[in-house]
């Protein structure tokens, strides 16, 4: 039996990153209270709670009842090595792909036949397709850039000592790209499920659109977690190998 997961006194002065990092499981504590973990992840937990208006009894009661429900898929990402978790994020990010390009059909036989009594739908359609160009093929040379260091770089010994100019550089304005772009993709995430909300009332007796808001809620949990998965989990590991402070991760021009 895993673990229950604990939250002392101590620990609300941690920062979201600090829990994910320490155990990615809580990411389901966290996403059943709607904490963004991404743009939250600097904050410390109190600061979240006091700012979203979350009780401690009322974090305490979902941490238990997490503990309680003793999950078997949730898995802790962070227990597992760093090319593990590099590529599990690579066949993750395809299957996102897949979902949006399956999405995104259905979408577009629901604008054919109710976009005009129904606006909301192609506005979803839009977003999808942006969010599939940018899982397919957004950042694709860094990304691979970045696989790549890590299988060749970091996995033949390399890692005794920091890495420095040229390759540092180009890790970290990598990492600060990849980032970014995971914010893009949460602002577009959420600006798909505001829409879809609008969408609720309508509901027509056709098969079609009852799947599609049901994949519409998979393609949700798929984009967050591969948002968390990245910036919680791939991007400290790399960092923790590096041997970096994290105030040279800081967002900087470049």
């Amino acid at each position: 039996m895993k673990k229950p997961l604990v939250i002392e006194n101590n620990d609300k002065k941690k920062t979201i990153g600090d829990f994910l990092a320490a155990d990615f499981r809580m990411v389901s504590v966290l996403l059943d209270l709607e904490i963004d973990i991404v743009t939250s992840k600097n904050e410390t937990l109190g600061q979240v709670c006091k700012r979203m208006g979350i009780s401690p009894a009322k974090f305490d009661q979902t941490l238990v009842e997490f503990s309680l429900s003793n999950e078997p898929h949730i898995t802790n990402y962070n227990s597992w090595p760093i090319n593990l978790v590099a590529d599990y994020i690579h066949m993750h990010r395809i299957c996102v792909a897949e979902k949006l390009s399956v999405l995104a059909l259905f979408l577009n036989k629901l604008c054919k036949s109710y976009g005009e009594i129904q606006p909301q739908l192609c506005e979803i359609k839009y977003i999808i397709l942006q969010s599939f160009d940018r899982f397919s093929e957004g950042l694709k040379p860094e990304y691979d850039f970045l696989l790549r260091f890590i299988k060749t770089s970091l996995l033949t010994g390399h890692d005794k000592e920091p890495i420095t100019s040229p390759n540092f550089n180009k890790v970290r304005k990598t990492m600060v790209m990849m980032t970014e772009e995971n914010e893009i993709r949460q602002s577009l995430l959420k600006k798909m499920m505001l829409l879809a909300k609008e969408c609720s009332s309508f509901a027509p007796v056709d098969e079609t659109f009852l799947l599609a808001m049901d994949l519409l809620k998979d393609v949700e949990k798929a984009m967050k977690k591969h948002c968390s998965l990245e910036n919680g989990v791939l991007f400290p590991k790399v960092q923790e190998v590096l041997k970096v402070p994290e105030d040279d991760f800081a967002l900087e021009p470049y």
